[in-house]
């Protein structure tokens, strides 16, 4: 289970990197570019569950 937080933990910086941007710049950081990479996070994330449960 820490194992798995600590797999998290680069991906929750990852997320509220991209909030960050988000807020800082709208015009660079689409709403198309955000789910995108929100997506992305969260097929990655469950695959390192799925891992973590496998074991």
């Amino acid at each position: 289970m820490v194992e798995l937080m600590n797999n998290a933990r680069p991906l929750v910086a990852h997320v509220s990197t991209i909030i960050f941007m988000q807020l800082m710049n709208p015009k660079l950081h689409s709403t198309f570019c955000i789910s995108f990479h929100y997506r992305m996070d969260k097929v990655h994330f469950y695959r390192l569950l799925m891992i973590q449960l496998a074991e």
